[in-house]
């Protein structure tokens, strides 16, 4: 008796974590896909030639980010991803400020493009790094699939 209530109730609790870790993920990637068109439209302003340079700058700061990213995370994934997340809604909304008030509008246009392609990015390696440390392997196995359909469905 006392093991089915251990299995039951172990059942319980991952079934709310896939849940709600699938919503998250699917208000992740909707989020994504809703913002690349406003992130297309304010860097090109009708100049599709820029692209191959936005690739580039985004290629390039992705290589310095990245390694940080990467080192950071290994250390306190709990405590950096929520803290990282707080960080990219403050920038955002620096960014929308100096839309809003018009200051240098080609080159905020340029820097949001590169700066919202390496958020995407990481973004979604974050909640992955978050869910690596919450889940042993075995749990992994069974909550990743359910997990990923919930981005696919937000994606759509």
């Amino acid at each position: 008796m006392r093991y089915r209530r251990r299995v039951v109730s172990r059942t319980r609790t991952e079934v709310i974590v896939a849940v709600w870790s699938a919503i998250t993920f699917g208000a992740l990637l909707g989020a994504i896909s809703v913002s690349r068109p406003v992130r297309d439209a304010l860097a090109l302003d009708g100049d599709v030639d820029q692209i191959p340079w936005l690739w580039t700058g985004t290629f390039v700061v992705f290589l310095v980010v990245a390694p940080l990213w990467g080192k950071a995370v290994t250390h306190e994934p709990r405590k950096l991803v929520p803290r990282a997340f707080h960080l990219f809604a403050g920038c955002a909304l620096i960014f929308y400020a100096l839309m809003r008030a018009g200051i240098a509008p080609l080159e905020t246009g340029y820097t949001f493009y590169i700066w919202s392609s390496v958020l995407n990015m990481l973004v979604v390696s974050a909640f992955w790094s978050l869910l690596a440390d919450l889940f042993d392997h075995t749990t992994a196995k069974r909550l990743y699939g359910p997990i990923s359909a919930g981005g696919t469905i937000g994606a759509f």
